[in-house]
């Protein structure tokens, strides 16, 4: 397999238990819940769901195109990207939500910034495997 197919799987699997361990946390002290709500939503869908589905498509969109994903700096930077920003916008909402103040709120701003750059690498890997090295329009 891959190793950025790897990669995102794992990164999926360690946001699943992220999300899992807030969400018991909920359960433990439900005062909580206003705080952490938002942190279990991101971990869940855009950690847990999200790498899941980038790890799936970098293993099959070659296998059923025959168009390799590229090489090199890209896909690492957007493995960084997700994974930096994903993980930095689940601490800064919890935090912007518990202490509000600008400071928590523009960091969560930067890494919404960081994620949104790791989306546009992954279209930019993608392309060529969706569309063929020559595409037609």
């Amino acid at each position: 397999m891959d190793p950025w197919s790897k990669g995102f799987l794992r990164a999926g699997a360690g946001f699943l238990l992220a999300g899992l361990a807030v969400a018991l946390a909920i359960a433990a002290k439900p005062s909580y819940t206003s705080y952490l709500r938002p942190v279990h939503a991101h971990l869940m869908l855009l950690g847990f769901v999200t790498h899941f589905i980038v790890g799936v498509s970098y293993h099959v969109l070659p296998r059923f195109t025959g168009v390799p994903i590229p090489r090199g700096l890209r896909p690492r930077l957007h493995m960084w990207s997700s994974v930096t920003g994903t993980s930095a916008m689940a601490l800064f909402f919890g935090l912007d939500r518990r202490f509000p103040g600008e400071v928590w709120h523009w960091l969560w701003i930067g890494a919404a910034a960081l994620v949104a750059i790791a989306f546009l690498l992954f279209l930019a890997n993608i392309y060529r495997p969706l569309f063929g090295p020559d595409p037609e329009w």
